[in-house]
């Protein structure tokens, strides 16, 4: 299958401070992701806060640089067109991510009754298949304070993919999950890289494992409070066209 390459998001030199809502600061992050590729972030410890997801998606002005979304800076953006740009992102969310008295099957199907105008019919039959490839019976139907950890956490997957997303904001996506749904959830991001999405996985456990597509893998780690890049894997010399 031939997947159309265009830039999906691109920092550079992007900072932002931590105040009181990061623990940590971004200087000078420079990372461009196209279709099909995704960036794998290690940091070292579960729950660390970065503005990495947030200035990506325009819900954190940078101090310094430029953010663009397929390739036009949130900043250039008025509030109609940013909220029609987010609906292009599925993200998990690192910290509470729930509106509380909501069920859990409603926060997910939420997103795309706001950002689209897809039948609810539709929307609830993508979630409830999404959900069956995470090894979910069904969609929780149970408030999100009376829902398990490990399940809300399948959940969050669940909403991110929803929709095809041209981009995958992954902030520990694989915390407190058995090794089988880490297999799941990795091979559920290969298809929306094959679909021509981009991914950022941010993690503090073991990088996942991704396929190896048309698009690059890069690995970084957080150092010293920046990122440092690994060097960057080959993409495949010959990638296959459809």
């Amino acid at each position: 299958m031939s997947v159309e390459r265009k830039k999906i998001i691109e920092l550079q030199g992007v900072g932002a401070r931590a105040g009181r809502r990061y623990d940590v600061d971004l200087s000078g992050v420079s990372l461009c992701l196209e279709s099909g590729e995704a960036a794998i972030l290690t940091v070292p410890k579960t729950g660390l806060s970065t503005p990495l997801a947030d200035v990506c998606c325009g819900l954190e002005d940078p101090e310094e640089g430029v953010v663009r979304f397929l390739g036009l800076p949130w900043t250039e953006r008025s509030n109609a067109q940013m909220n029609q740009a987010r609906g292009r992102i599925g993200r998990v969310w690192a910290g509470t991510a729930w509106v509380g008295n909501l069920d859990i099957d409603e926060n997910i199907v939420l997103p795309q009754m706001h950002h689209t105008h897809r039948p609810l019919a539709e929307v609830r039959e993508q979630a409830k298949s999404l959900s069956r490839s995470f090894g979910l019976d069904d969609l929780p139907h149970t408030r999100p304070a009376w829902t398990p950890q490990n399940i809300r956490q399948k959940a969050q997957w669940v909403r991110a993919m929803m929709g095809s997303p041209d981009l995958l904001l992954l902030e520990f996506p694989d915390n407190d999950i058995e090794e089988a749904d880490r297999v799941r959830l990795a091979a559920a991001v290969d298809q929306s890289r094959a679909r021509g999405g981009a991914v950022l996985w941010i993690t503090a456990g073991p990088a996942p494992v991704l396929a190896e597509l048309p698009g690059a893998v890069r690995h970084a780690e957080w150092t010293g409070g920046t990122m440092v890049w690994r060097t960057q894997e080959k993409r495949p010399s010959n990638p296959q066209k459809g």
